[in-house]
């Protein structure tokens, strides 16, 4: 928010009220507007920058890479999905997968407030959840298989989750 402060500014400096055949410097115009451009792409190269920095803080790809078991709580970040892949067994359990917000990691000793997207996948259970639940799994870490995906490792649960708060009203009103 405050980013749009200076070039709010920026853009104020360079308009000018002036028809454009009265204008005794028309190649400003253009230099004007490539620096706008080039504020603008600076803005999001930061901006796309600390989001990546936030979401990376903390031990999390670390235990990961240690494939580590770990207690995890956040908040569920999409629906569950019940998907079909090529190593599931016919008739067997299916596989459900979604994404949750971790805000506290436990593991190998030590607990970490963190930000960190981890992508769970599960059994059937993970069906009862609901879109921003707050929640307790544990379960072993692993890497994710592009260190560009948007999670930052994925979740194994050993058993079925804890509700530790119900979703807010507009989250339930958006569900």
């Amino acid at each position: 928010g405050l980013l749009l402060i200076p070039v709010g500014w920026f853009i104020g400096r360079c308009h000018d009220h002036r028809r454009p055949e009265d204008d005794p410097h028309p190649h400003l115009a253009w230099s004007r507007l490539l620096a706008l451009s080039g504020v603008v792409a600076a803005l999001v190269s930061v901006s796309l920058a600390s989001w990546t920095a936030v979401r990376e803080v903390g031990p999390v790809r670390e235990l990961a890479t240690e494939r580590a078991v770990v207690t995890v709580e956040g908040a569920v970040a999409s629906d569950p999905v019940v998907v079909t892949t090529a190593s599931t067994r016919p008739g067997g359990p299916p596989l459900v997968i979604l994404t949750i917000d971790v805000e506290v990691v436990t593991g190998r000793g030590s607990t970490a407030q963190v930000h960190s997207p981890v992508l769970v996948l599960g059994d059937q259970r993970l069906l009862a959840l609901t879109w921003q639940q707050r929640i307790r799994l544990v379960g072993r870490l692993a890497p994710t298989d592009n260190p560009g995906d948007d999670v930052v490792a994925v979740l194994n649960p050993t058993g079925a989750a804890t509700s530790l708060e119900a979703p807010g009203v507009f989250a339930r009103m958006a569900d």
